[in-house]
C-alpha cells in the first residue's frame, strides 16, 4: 500500500489512437505503462503487417517493467487496437520508489522476467515462421536431390524384387506343368501296368 501510495502522485494520462505504438520493438523504454480503458496487442512488426500474438482489454495490466529494471531494449511491440487511455510512470520515479521499497523490485521483477519472457518466445516463433515462408528457394542442387537419389534406389530395389518374383511364378507354373505331367504319366503307366498284370495273372 505504501509504495502505491507513492507512485499515485507520479501518474500520467496519455491517449493513444487505434494502431498507435505504445512501445516499439527495438527501443528503450522509459516509462511503465497501465492500461485503462481499451485494448491494446502485444506482437512484432514483419515488413509492413503487425502479427499479434496476444490481446488484451484487461484494466490495470502494465507493461515496460522489465525493459526499465533490466535496462533492455523491447523485444516486442505493444500497440492500441482501438483507441486506449492509460497512466504511465517515468521510469526515474519508479526507481527512486525502488529504492525506498526493495522488496516490490524483487517482486515486480520476478513477475516481468516470467511474463516477458511469455511473451518473447511467442514473437520469436512468430518470426522465426516468417522467416521460412519467406526464405529463398536454395540454389544448391547437391543436397536437395539427396532423397531424390534414396528414392531411386528404393525403386529400383523393388523393381528388382518385383522381376525376381516375376521370374519365381513363372518357374513355379512351369513345375507345376511338369508335376501334372508327371501326374498324368505315372496314372498312364500305371494304367497300363495293371492291364499288364492283369492279362500276365490269368
Amino acid at each position: 500500500p505504501e509504495f502505491r501510495k507513492k507512485l499515485a502522485f507520479k501518474f500520467l494520462p496519455r491517449l493513444y489512437d487505434a494502431n498507435d505504438l505504445l512501445i516499439e520493438e527495438g527501443t528503450r523504454v522509459h516509462e511503465l505503462i497501465f492500461l485503462i480503458e481499451g485494448e491494446i496487442e502485444v506482437g512484432t512488426v514483419i515488413g509492413d503487417r503487425f502479427s499479434t500474438v496476444l490481446r488484451s482489454h484487461q484494466r490495470g495490466i502494465f507493461f515496460g517493467d522489465y525493459n526499465i529494471i533490466k535496462k533492455t531494449k523491447a523485444e516486442y511491440s505493444i500497440r492500441a487496437r482501438k483507441a486506449v487511455k492509460v497512466f504511465v510512470i517515468p521510469d526515474d520515479d519508479l526507481w527512486d520508489a525502488f529504492e525506498e521499497f526493495p522488496e516490490v523490485e524483487e517482486k515486480l521483477t520476478k513477475q516481468a522476467f516470467g511474463r516477458n519472457f511469455s511473451f518473447a518466445d511467442k514473437v520469436a516463433k512468430v518470426r522465426k515462421e516468417q522467416d521460412v515462408m519467406s526464405a529463398p528457394p536454395s540454389t544448391d542442387q547437391g543436397e536437395p536431390d539427396v532423397p531424390k537419389r534414396e528414392d531411386e534406389k528404393k525403386s529400383e530395389k523393388i523393381h528388382k524384387l518385383k522381376k525376381k518374383l516375376g521370374k519365381f511364378e513363372e518357374s513355379v507354373k512351369d513345375l507345376k506343368g511338369q508335376l501334372d505331367d508327371f501326374q498324368t504319366n505315372w496314372m498312364e503307366n500305371a494304367e497300363e501296368f495293371s492291364n499288364a498284370f492283369a492279362e500276365f495273372s490269368r
